[in-house]
């Protein structure tokens, strides 16, 4: 009957509903196995095909057990291993097969495979160099580390053995710990050395240093940028004159001091209250126990793949979730004092990972921060919009009432050329102002709805005095550096620094409602630049201070020496890590000597 609960089905019905029937060969009940597949399969929904893949799970296939080759090539085997073995191989022990199969071969054979020995043991000796030994050949590109990942699209470019040629990388050491970063160095000085050009954009001290030439551009960002600060060779501070160019670099302040890193905040004391997370078991954490401290600023640190965003993103964001949502299956304990808390010390969760912030030519600075309605309310409230009876979707560029007719709101018209890129010219009804004439007589304070847009982030704090929501929102703005942006300025036209603190400056902006917030961070310095780092390290703060929780994934070293308390993981990447190399407050990670991170801390 339709009433019995699935638990009490006999295991013979469960496998027909899951399965499926057939009755003289033909099919009676296909299973919710086959209907759900071929939803999966057909849809055209992105949107149905994610909710249905919450019900799939990937399993081996029991024709090949996980193999993907048929049956033939799976017999073919090299010291009893074929092609599926060697994949499941890590790179490290790959590299080992592989040196001593090229030992072992007879003459005849040897000279037969030299050339492709020669090149598999130079491409995994490469990996091995930049720190990607522990992973398994096979390793899916989406269970990668932002690290990892990078290391790869690098590694494949660099086993090339090309010479003369010029290479140009942006921020190689986005996502690598200061172990990595030295690794990756060496190897593009190597790579140098064999008579190629690497231009490197990039924020890292250590490879600012390491560079044959530098040149700094400034001296601030956006229009206060776009000058030459510096161009030569980097000089040690024991050596530079106070005189000397290299003091005009936007680098110097924060890389030329002998002994310390840059202490941007007042570290704070233990915390009474803290997130207990028992038992955890996911990837290569295996069975550990962690606690982490509340109302604190905490970095998570450990080398590209030891198991930070495993435990953070993985894990606890969930659990926090669930958490929030009152749910028995949440797999967290928050203590006060070493026992469990009777009230929730957070409620609300603010997630900041590598996802890229929507890049359209619609979307802009002030929509992103979702304070745009708040503008054009204001414009519609008006002496002037009430006069014209305009109301507030009137004045959004993206509205068929409010936009340039000529260009539909884009400020430029599209102009489509057969053989090259697509040419944009300046909309010459609107002159790049994308309203209608209608909607830019309507003034309010003196400026019309695109003056408002071609102010930045600073002036509009001024001009919109006494709107506090829209302060606030803007606030966050300026606290992350990005105080010059225009309000107006496309995202898509943002750099990739840009983009990051857009994203760190919404999500602290919807924790601005008063109460207690649980903020999990991954990496968020990428892409920043040192003085954007301490912008940053000051906006959190102020958020430790009201009494948030900011647990941040981090390598930066100027960043964890800031933190109050730090949880080491390590000591190494994947089956070598997972493990609690040591945790306590910065002073006391680098007094202990344990681990990678230890001594690049102050």
């Amino acid at each position: 009957p339709w009433e019995t609960p699935f638990r009490s089905l006999s295991p013979g019905i469960k496998k027909i509903l899951f399965s499926g029937e057939t009755y003289q060969g033909k099919n009676t009940w296909k299973g919710f196995n086959r209907i759900v597949a071929n939803l999966y399969h057909k849809t055209g929904s992105h949107d149905f095909r994610s909710e249905l893949g919450k019900l799939l799970s990937p399993s081996a296939c029991p024709q090949c057990s996980g193999g993907r080759l048929n049956p033939e090539m799976l017999a073919v085997k090299i010291r009893q291993k074929n092609i599926a073995d060697l994949h499941h191989l890590t790179v490290a022990r790959a590299y080992d097969f592989f040196k001593k199969l090229k030992s072992d071969l007879p003459a005849r054979f040897a000279e037969l495979s030299r050339e492709i020995l020669e090149e598999i043991l130079f491409r995994l000796d490469y990996m091995m160099r930049i720190g990607l030994d522990y992973i398994e050949l096979d390793r899916r590109a989406s269970d990668l580390s932002g690290g990892e990942a990078q290391r790869i699209r690098l590694s494949t470019q660099i086993g090339n053995k090309l010479k003369d040629v010029i290479y140009v990388l942006d921020e190689p050491t986005i996502g690598l710990h200061e172990r990595d970063t030295s690794r990756l160095l060496d190897v593009l000085s190597d790579f140098r050395d064999r008579g190629n050009t690497v231009i490197m954009v990039e924020h890292d001290g250590n490879a600012i240093k390491k560079a044959d030439y530098i040149i700094d551009l400034g001296p601030g960002a956006g229009e206060q940028g776009g000058n030459i600060s510096y161009a030569g060779k980097f000089i040690s501070p024991d050596q530079a004159q106070k005189k000397s160019l290299i003091t005009r670099a936007g680098f110097w302040p924060y890389i030329s001091r002998k002994s310390s890193r840059n202490i941007y905040r007042e570290r704070l004391p233990g915390s009474a209250g803290s997130l207990l997370l028992p038992g955890v078991n996911i990837h290569n954490i295996e069975n550990i126990d962690f606690e982490i401290p509340l109302g604190r600023l905490v970095g998570i640190s450990g080398v590209s793949g030891s198991g930070k965003s495993s435990l953070i993103m993985d894990y606890l964001a969930p659990a926090a979730e669930k958490y929030l949502e009152q749910k028995k299956s949440a797999k967290l304990v928050c203590l006060e004092n070493g026992k469990p808390s009777k009230t929730p010390p957070f409620l609300a969760l603010g997630l900041i990972d590598q996802s890229p912030v929507t890049a359209s030519r619609r979307s802009t600075v002030v929509s992103y921060m979702e304070c745009f309605d708040m503008i054009r309310r204001i414009f519609a409230a008006s002496r002037s919009g009430r006069e014209a009876g305009f109301s507030p979707g009137r004045f959004s560029f993206n509205s068929s009432a409010g936009q340039c007719p000529l260009c539909r709101g884009l400020g430029f018209r599209e102009i489509q050329m057969h053989f090259i890129s697509d040419l944009n010219l300046e909309c010459e009804s609107c002159h790049g102002k994308k309203y209608s004439r209608e909607v830019l007589q309507i003034y309010y304070r003196g400026k019309n709805i695109f003056d408002c847009l071609e102010l930045t982030v600073n002036e509009a704090l001024s001009f919109f005095n006494g709107h506090e929501r829209i302060i606030k929102k803007l606030f966050f703005l300026q606290q992350t550096g990005l105080g010059y942006v225009r309000l107006g300025m496309h995202t898509g036209n943002l750099s990739g620094g840009e983009l990051q603190r857009l994203k760190i400056a919404y999500e602290l902006s919807q924790g601005s409602r008063g109460v207690r917030s649980l903020y999990l961070m991954d990496e968020p310095t990428t892409g920043l630049h040192f003085s954007d780092v301490e912008c940053l390290i000051g906006a959190l703060d102020a958020l430790v201070k009201k009494g948030d929780s900011v647990i941040v994934i981090e390598h930066n070293p100027e960043f964890l020496s800031n933190c109050d308390y730090l949880i080491d993981l390590g000591p190494e990447g994947g089956a070598g890590g997972g493990k609690i190399v040591v945790c306590g407050t910065p002073d006391e990670v680098k007094k202990s000597g344990k681990g990678f991170t230890a001594e690049f801390l102050n």
